[in-house]
């Protein structure tokens, strides 16, 4: 049975965070593991724990989020997270990294792959990855506009927001999960931090195109992942991985939507650690 991840917290530049942390800590090689929105580090327990039996795997909370909510002068921009993901990593001695994203983890997870190519070993794209010609859902775009951005995400309660989970899901949501996102919508840093986000992107296509242009496109490992029903990044951005990351390998799960992690626990983690293991992790 796999062991249960731990807990620790790191301090990168005055701001503290907790890395939930599995597998061996001296590896200089690390699986690394970034939640989306409405998430923390805790959003991978489950996959950390496996992946764990042969890799080093950290997975931190992001400023904004869970116990890195005290973002104080952080800036919260695209480029912000690649350079605080980047020091978090050297700080935690991973000079490679197989980066494994949901969501916004994704975004992160790209930029910081720009900054320094060749640290990328693979990469794993869940729910988001290069998106030309992506136009904003409809949550996306109220949170946009200020002020009603900011009554949306306050007004946020339990049987609303299980309601938009169930919307991007194949059924409904572990209370667990609601708990955790409804947690995330009253923290006032985390509504700082998803607003600075979702504000500061004109086109969130160009931003990930940029990002890919950066990477070794025709030899880099990608595995994406995608629900059929996803109502937030349409399945057909799955197979456009292709065109940017030529060896990639796309797994279209039907009957699920934004949370395939959440949807098919099994087939997903399957596929991510026989791909992780085929890419040299561990």
């Amino acid at each position: 049975m796999p062991a249960s991840p731990v807990r620790e917290e790191v301090v990168v530049d005055g701001l503290a965070t907790t890395v939930t942390t599995a597998g061996p800590a001296t590896d200089e090689s690390a699986v690394v593991l970034l939640h989306g929105y409405g998430a923390t580090g805790r959003y991978w327990d489950r996959l950390a724990a496996e992946i764990g039996d042969f890799a080093r795997c950290v997975a931190p909370d992001m400023p904004g989020y869970g116990s890195a909510s005290q973002g104080g002068a952080f800036e919260f921009t695209v480029g912000g997270y690649a350079r605080f993901l980047d020091r978090l990593l050297d700080q935690l001695d991973v000079r490679r990294a197989h980066l494994v994203g949901h969501d916004l983890g994704v975004v992160w997870a790209l930029a910081w792959g720009a900054l320094d190519a060749s640290r990328v070993a693979s990469l794993v794209l869940m729910s988001l990855g290069v998106v030309p010609g992506y136009r904003w859902h409809r949550y996306a775009r109220l949170y946009r506009v200020p002020v009603l951005g900011e009554l949306v995400m306050m007004s946020a309660y339990p049987r609303g927001v299980e309601s938009v989970l169930r919307r991007g899901s194949s059924h409904a949501p572990p209370r667990e999960m609601v708990d955790e996102v409804m947690a995330q919508a009253h923290n006032p840093d985390t509504r700082r931090a998803a607003l600075a986000f979702y504000r500061g992107i004109p086109d969130l296509g160009e931003v990930t195109i940029r990002a890919a242009e950066e990477l070794p496109r025709s030899d880099l490992p990608v595995l994406a992942v995608w629900g059929a029903g996803d109502p937030y990044v349409p399945a057909v951005f799955a197979e456009q991985q292709r065109e940017y990351f030529p060896k990639a390998e796309v797994l279209v799960l039907p009957g699920s939507g934004h949370w395939p992690l959440q949807d098919d626990f099994d087939t997903v983690a399957a596929a991510v650690v026989n791909f992780l293991r085929q890419h040299g992790a561990g």
